[in-house]
């Protein structure tokens, strides 16, 4: 496995407020995110979630506003719930069930501050069935990821609250309503419950402390939100913005995460979809990995019938110096018989030779192109390739381009530059082991060429 990397991220789910508020969507988002302030809700949610190991949610800390720009230990979900429906009272302007009244924001810790604890969960099917090795036919696993340094892990999670309070949030830490620490599950994290509001600046004398929703100002686009030419940012700027900074603010403070986007960046998966996807990934990687072991023993099968042809070309060469030699002692006249017919005998020799080897040979390689080619190109390749980048270019037609290169590199190193011509299939095997068959067939080729001559 190489080198763990560290990414500084967060993901943003958005809750609307619904016809009469949305007091049971938060209360459900918290009874799960804060688990271990009542055992039937850990003993519920690892019923659901087997990611969640109940032993560990004495790691597990909860935070509720306490309204003076702090955090308090909560001694239930209640007291939450009331810090938000205590903010949405103070909007001054009706809030409609499609605008979204509460944003949860979910940070994980960077693999770099965690040590992995391998094959601790086993990978499932959709079903609750464990989900076998392709190749081997065994049960596959996956690994946990617990936190090095628990005090550190909280330094982190605190410095990642801060951030968000104070740069991304519209109505800063006030707009906070709590947040809770998941140590038990299969990487640290934390969840925060936050609103859009922030302070009205047309709040009337008698409710200074209006607030209005800017949701959209912050996440989304709107008019007052604009750039130098005096366009209006759009939601997907504002977050990759977002997200740059609070990577960025990380870095600076000393914490063991990169300054790039990671490569799930813009991926917005729901947690179920990311674990499904993983498992599959895992699937795909196991059966790959086979496909490439089987290549590697027929590759040597192959091997191992040219060095045989090469012997038989060597037995052949050194029976042909022993009839020189033979020849050299008959008598003049059985000499010059000799030589009218050792040509054509030799020829046909030689050709009844290379027929028998290039029949074996041809079954040979018949043989392993039909092994080969039943074995399945993982279908997460080609939807990659199927997809296309941020400017709306294809991956596959890069990824042809790329193949055209490498062709043409292989035509100049093998010499045969405007003389390969590929039949079906060879495309798609020189993708899969790029060229190794292909470069044997041209090496067998010139060699019965040479034998020719």
């Amino acid at each position: 496995m190489g080198e763990q990397t560290g990414h500084a991220a967060f993901h943003l789910k958005n809750v609307p407020h619904g016809a009469s508020g949305n007091r049971a969507d938060r209360r459900a988002i918290l009874h799960e995110s804060m688990r271990h302030l009542d055992a039937k809700d850990v003993k519920r949610h690892a019923a659901r979630n087997p990611s969640i190991v109940p032993a560990k949610a004495r790691l597990n800390a909860a935070f509720v506003n306490d309204g003076a720009g702090g955090f308090r230990a909560p001694k239930s979900i209640k007291e939450v719930l009331d810090y938000g429906d205590a903010r949405a009272k103070r909007v001054r302007r009706k809030i409609n069930e499609k605008q979204v009244a509460t944003n949860l924001f979910v940070v994980h810790l960077p693999k770099t501050m965690c040590v992995e604890i391998r094959d601790y969960y086993p990978r499932l099917n959709a079903d609750g069935s464990e989900r076998l090795d392709p190749v081997t036919g065994q049960p596959m696993s996956r690994s946990r990821w617990v936190a090095r340094d628990h005090d550190e892990a909280m330094r982190y999670f605190n410095d990642a609250v801060d951030r968000l309070s104070g740069h991304v949030v519209p109505g800063g830490p006030e707009a906070i309503h709590g947040w809770a620490t998941n140590f038990d599950e299969s990487t640290p994290h934390i969840q925060i419950m936050a609103d859009p509001f922030a302070p009205d600046p047309k709040a009337p004398e008698d409710r200074p402390n209006a607030l209005r929703t800017e949701h959209n100002q912050a996440y989304g686009s709107h008019r007052e939100v604009t750039d130098d030419r005096g366009r209006q940012i759009s939601g997907p700027a504002k977050m990759r913005d977002h997200q740059a900074g609070f990577r960025q603010h990380m870095v600076a403070l000393g914490w063991p995460v990169q300054e790039e986007v990671s490569e799930r960046h813009g991926k917005e998966l729901s947690k179920p979809e990311f674990e499904a996807a993983m498992d599959a990934a895992a699937e795909a990687k196991a059966a790959l990995e086979g496909a490439r072991s089987r290549a590697e023993v027929n590759s040597a099968k192959v091997a191992e019938f040219n060095e045989k042809v090469a012997e038989i070309r060597s037995e052949f060469d050194a029976r042909s110096a022993e009839l020189d030699e033979r020849e050299a002692a008959l008598p003049r006249m059985r000499r010059r018989i000799i030589e009218e017919t050792r040509d054509e005998v030799r020829t046909e020799c030689y050709e009844a030779e290379r027929a028998a080897a290039k029949l074996r040979a041809d079954e040979a390689l018949k043989t392993y192109l039909e092994r080969l080619r039943a074995q399945p190109v993982p279908r997460l390749v080609e939807e990659y390739l199927d997809r296309t980048d941020p400017s709306g270019r294809s991956y596959r037609r890069s990824f042809e381009r790329f193949v055209d290169q490498r062709l043409a590199q292989f035509e100049a190193e093998h010499g045969v530059t405007g003389d390969l011509e590929l039949e079906p299939g060879d495309r798609e095997r020189f993708v899969e082991d790029g060229g190794e068959r292909l470069g044997a067939e041209v090496t067998q080729l010139h060699r019965e060429r040479g034998y020719g001559e």
